[in-house]
């Protein structure tokens, strides 16, 4: 995720949901939590690499809070209250590719 060190809520808003990744990793997370597992094959163009480094910005940034799996290893994934905020703007661009667009 690229900074570029504004404060105004747009820039910092675009800062997170501005990349490929970001918004479809939210996405997923308006369905409830997720695994890693979860995420490799409901985006199967994105490699470990990169869900990895966007699983960890977007906890950074507070969207996405990593809580450790009671058994076995790895984490399950949720949406902090910031990151439910994105939930309107995914809802909207959803409905504007849908085709419906009245």
């Amino acid at each position: 995720m690229i900074r570029y060190g504004q404060f105004c809520p747009v820039a910092k808003t675009a800062e997170i949901f501005g990349d490929r990744w970001s918004s479809l990793i939210i996405r997923e997370l308006c369905y409830g939590p997720r695994t890693f597992g979860d995420f490799l094959a409901a985006l199967p163009l994105i490699s470990r690499t990169m869900l990895s480094q966007r699983l960890k910005e977007l906890a950074a940034a507070d969207v996405v809070h990593a809580d450790a799996k009671e058994k076995g290893r790895g984490y399950s994934y949720t949406l902090t209250a910031a990151g439910e905020a994105f939930r309107p703007m995914i809802n909207l661009m959803a409905e504007c590719s849908s085709g419906d667009r009245g």
